[in-house]
Parts: structure tokens; sequence; C-alpha cells
């Protein structure tokens, strides 16, 4: 608080130092500016008297003289502006010109869609702004086509990593992330978007409609698809009974005038249009209270039917009925198997985790 008390009074100051400075300046022109029309007037109302020039022609003189000034003045604001432009538009044109080393388009686009076989083999990865600190060391796993997995571990364990490296959000330093056996380096980043469903903890929803929020990612749907996914995803009732404008109701930035469990409702019906191969639950319920919970859960359990489904939880009621637990410590894999299994482990960190309420029931 010190430190930011002085670095304020120092501000402080430099402001008082220009308003000064500025004050003097704009005072000194301001008077001689005025001056000089006086003195103008002055020496013009003489000769006008001795009939050396006409009113008319002292008139215009002092119009042509203040439009000059004018310009003139605005030359030096001109000059400024465009300094100030060049500085801004240097740094905007960098950004532009910047090629990410992840490529945004390009590459294989499979005519049909994925199997759904994951596999990470070897991972390495650290964040670029900490490159001496790896959030997963030598990681491992497999999830075979159609089957739930779920990513358990302390916080800061490196489970929501995982799902941004399989989104490609990121790339790994070390080891390859394959797709029905192809490193996902190889796929158009937008067609494994296309492919791969996302329900995170806080639903990104955009100040549109609800039809909008549902209905985005998919350029072709019909009102009958949407109505079908709503009720799928047990949306559909709060939608026509509580929403006034039913599907046509604006939601707000970011969904604001929506709870929680109505956010992620609208979130599920947007994954079941779009009816990807892989999903991807980001911790979908920690923050819901036990009724939205339990609506949610049943329309994830329809969700995921079919499909290879990788869910990151810290709740039991969101892992119990996958087919097997991967429990993630020091960056690795150290446990899989299912819930009961694991349970079963005597001195296992899944059972230690579940005791000290690290995962919550």
């Amino acid at each position: 608080m010190f430190q930011y008390g002085e670095k304020m009074h120092e501000v402080l100051k430099l402001s008082v130092k220009e308003s000064l400075m500025r004050g003097l300046f704009f005072a000194m022109t301001g008077f001689a500016g005025n001056f000089i029309i006086i003195s103008v007037l002055y020496s013009g109302g003489l000769l006008v008297s001795e009939q050396a020039i006409s009113v008319g022609e002292l008139s215009s003189f002092l119009l042509y003289a203040a439009y000059t000034g004018v310009s003139i003045g605005g030359l030096s604001t001109f000059y400024s502006d465009i300094n100030r432009g060049l500085g801004a538009s240097s740094r905007i044109w960098e950004i532009i010109d910047r090629k990410p080393s992840i490529p945004i388009s390009g590459g294989l686009k499979p005519l049909t869609g994925p199997k759904g076989d994951i596999s990470f083999q070897n991972i390495v990865f650290s964040y670029p702004n900490r490159p001496d600190a790896p959030i997963i060391n030598g990681l491992n796993l497999e999830i075979p086509s159609g089957q739930r997995y779920a990513l358990v571990g302390h916080s800061g364990s490196g489970k929501s990593t995982l799902g941004h490296l399989l989104l490609r959000l990121y790339d790994p330093q070390n080891g390859q992330i394959c797709l029905d056996k192809t490193d996902i380096k190889i796929y158009d980043p937008v067609w494994l978007h296309s492919h791969i469903g996302v329900v995170s903890q806080e639903p990104i929803l955009f100040s549109g409609t609800v039809r909008e929020n549902i209905a985005y990612g998919r350029e072709q749907f019909t009102e009958n698809e949407i109505i079908d996914v709503a009720k799928e995803a047990n949306a559909y009732d709060f939608i026509v009974n509580k929403f006034p404008d039913g599907f046509n109701t604006v939601v707000g930035e970011r969904g604001v005038l929506l709870s929680g469990g109505q956010k992620q409702r609208i979130a599920i019906s947007r994954a079941l249009l779009k009816n990807p191969k892989i999903l991807l639950l980001d911790e979908a319920t920690s923050a819901l209270d036990a009724e939205s919970e339990k609506l949610i859960q049943e329309a994830l359990q329809r969700l995921s039917k079919g499909r290879t489904v990788l869910t990151i939880a810290h709740r039991l009621s969101t892992i119990k009925n996958a087919d097997k637990l991967a429990v993630l410590f020091n960056g690795k894999i150290v446990e899989l198997d299912s819930y009961d299994a694991l349970m079963s482990i005597e001195n296992g960190l899944f059972k230690k985790l579940n005791k000290n309420q690290i995962l919550t029931s």
C-alpha cells in the first residue's frame, strides 16, 4: 500500500505540473492572439480613417488572417495526431501480421467423422509463461471410442490442461495426441473442433436469443431440431414456461439474465445440436445446486450415449458412472480403473482424495 500511495502521489505531482504548464501555455497564446487582433484593429482603424483602405478590405484581411491562423494551428495538431496514429497502428499491424504457432485452418479434412479413439502418448507440457514449471510430465492415456473416462486430481494437477491440449489450444512440448491413431496436428483445426463438443463450468453465451445461442456452431438446422435438443437437455420447460418470448428471449451479455443451471442446459442443447463424436465436460456441474445438478446430470447421460467422453470434475456425482477414472498426480496418470476398483485400493490416491473431501458428493 505504501508503494502504491507513493506512485500515485508521483503521478499526481506530474499531473499538476502538466496542468500548470498547459494553463500557462494556453494563457500566453490566448493573450498573444487577442493582443495581435486588437493591434490589427487599431492599425486598420487608423488606415480606414485616413481612407487608405476600405472597411471591406480590413474585414477581408481579418477573416483571411483568422483562417490562416486556424489552419496553421491545425497543422500542429495534425502532426501530433499523425504520430499518435502511427504509434498505435504499428502495434495493430504487428498483431495482424503475427503468424500463430498453431494454425487456425489448413490440414487434413477426412470425408467421414472420427471414430473417437483418443490417445495421449508421453505428453510433456508447460505453459509458455511458465516454461520451467511443467504441468504434464510424461503422461500416457488411451481412451477407446464410446468410452466415458473421468480425470480426477488435486487442483492444479493438469486436468483442464489436458482438455486444452485435446482441443489443440496448445501444443505439447513433447509427445503426441492422436485421434484415431493420427496426430491431431495433421487435422484441420476447424474440422477437429467441429467434432468435439465442450460443456464447461462457465459456458460462453452471447447477447442474442436462446435460439441463436443453441444453434451457434451449426450452420443449418430446423426449428424441430432446436426443440428436440432443448427437450433432451431438460431446457424446454423453462424456455417455454418461464421466458416471455420463449426461444426468442434475449439472454444478455454472457447469459447474464440466466441462472447457472439455465446456462448449462442451453450449453448442453448446443452440444446436442452439434452432435459431436467426442465430448469434453470440464467441471460442468461444480457450481450448481442439487436440483439443477440432477437435471443436468440426466441431460449429460443422454448426451454421452454413443460418444467418447472425457469428464473433468471434482464432484463424485459426475464421475461415478464413468467407465474408467484416471487419477492425475505430478503430471502423470498414477491410477486408472473403475470407481469401485479405485476405492478398494488401500492408501490409494483416489481414496485419499475422496476421504479428504477434495471430491465431494
